[in-house]
């Protein structure tokens, strides 16, 4: 990671201009309301000869919702591709990583399923900040197994994540931190970025970095900072005709899809049941 002086100052910089910031939103952010669930190692892993993984659903489900329950995913060569790139090149070598491609390749799944196996072991906690198109931010921590998240405006989150990794993410421990949903040139986005980098360079030997995207490419690269970050990406495509077929001979999966699209599971009916849903 960069050691440069300058651009530590310049990272300082901004996170000492963006602590100026109104009362208000300091005070509505350390009111943030939180939720706690221990997740049970029982019901998630892999599964089927680790061609399934079980995602414990309330990593993806709105703060108020109390469903339980969990996501099946298919562990098609990419997601087995994206696992070895976050633990060989992110956790391991230290490397900054950014996940690019399309809508509904399973990144951030994928992503989220290395998150809860690392949070639930031993020595290891993971942060990941979600960053919705509306200005929500969503906060999540694993840490010994226990799920905690809470969710708040864009401009608060900014006042706020500096403490929070101050507080919830101290010297002395293993931590990976992942930023879903990032697009560049949202200002929050990038304030959310440089927060988590100048957090990694006070302590390279615990902290890592992780940006899950859908955009095709980083605009405006810089292959000098890239070089000192010790940036590298992986691009993940489209599934394959094949690859869905060979997921749904498993019923779990099956089932799983079924129930996020509200399809019927009674073949007599044949019909879809009312309700919205996405196949991740």
């Amino acid at each position: 990671m960069c050691q440069d002086p300058a651009e530590k100052q310049r990272l300082t910089s901004q996170l000492e201009r963006k602590e100026l910031v109104p009362d208000k939103h300091r005070a509505e952010a350390e009111s943030a309301i939180w939720t706690e669930k221990t997740l049970s190692r029982d019901l998630v892993g892999h599964r089927e000869a680790n061609k399934l993984f079980f995602l414990d659903r309330s990593l993806f489900d709105p703060i108020s919702s109390s469903q339980a329950g969990v996501r099946v995913l298919y562990c098609r060569d990419s997601f087995n591709e994206q696992w070895r790139f976050l633990d060989d090149r992110v956790c391991k070598a230290g490397c900054l990583g950014w996940i690019l491609g399309p809508p509904g390749t399973g990144k951030t799944t994928t992503t989220m399923s290395f998150m809860q196996s690392r949070g639930m072991e031993e020595g290891w906690r993971v942060i990941c900040f979600r960053l919705w198109k509306w200005g929500i931010v969503e906060f999540l921590q694993v840490d010994d197994g226990v799920l905690r998240k809470c969710e708040m405006p864009a401009d608060n989150a900014g006042a706020w994540i500096p403490k929070f990794l101050r507080e919830r993410a101290p010297s002395g421990k293993k931590t990976l931190v992942s930023i879903d949903g990032y697009r560049q040139g949202e200002q929050a986005h990038g304030f959310v970025l440089s927060a988590c980098l100048y957090w990694v360079h006070r302590e390279l030997e615990n902290r890592r970095l992780v940006i899950t995207t859908s955009m095709s490419s980083r605009a405006k690269k810089s292959s000098e900072q890239d070089a000192n970050e010790k940036v590298e990406e992986m691009m993940v495509y489209s599934w394959t005709m094949e690859e869905y077929l060979e997921a749904c001979r498993y019923d779990a999966f099956y089932k799983s899809v079924a129930d996020v699209m509200k399809w019927s599971l009674d073949e007599e009916e044949g019909s879809m049941d009312e309700g919205e849903g996405s196949m991740d």
